[in-house]
């Protein structure tokens, strides 16, 4: 939660056409501000979504939350927004209508992780 930071994400997708997995989007998040209010310690991030075979690409704004003891997470942070269907298909495979496969609208109020900063409780890990 550091102005300036940077974090990228790449997402992969099964090969319609053998095995293995080919790159189909990046994910590249920035921390844009830093705010410390009621309590709590928020970050404005901007998450950017590229498509990996043409100039298209998507941005949203994204707001995490500190309270000190426990990190909030919104449930799509780290999931993509939008695939797009060159990044997907090979060229002349597909008519390119709408020029995404999947699109997501962002979630209001979305389900929110709640990541504990300790484990104060945690006496002992099995395994």
């Amino acid at each position: 939660m550091q102005k300036g930071v940077q974090l990228e994400y790449s997402v992969h997708f099964p090969k319609l056409d053998s095995n293995g997995y080919k790159l189909v989007s990046r994910l590249l998040f920035e921390v844009n501000e830093v705010k410390d209010s009621a309590g709590g310690r928020w970050s404005s991030i901007t998450k950017r979504g590229y498509s990996v075979a043409e100039e298209k690409k998507y941005e949203r704004k994204i707001v995490l939350q500190c309270d000190g003891q426990h990190l909030l997470i919104p449930y799509d942070f780290y999931y993509y927004d939008t695939i797009f269907t060159k990044d997907i298909h090979k060229a002349g495979q597909v008519q390119d209508e709408f020029g995404y496969v999947i699109a997501f609208t962002p979630l209001t109020d979305a389900i929110t992780y709640i990541v504990p900063l300790a484990l104060d409780c945690v006496v002992g890990l099995t395994g």
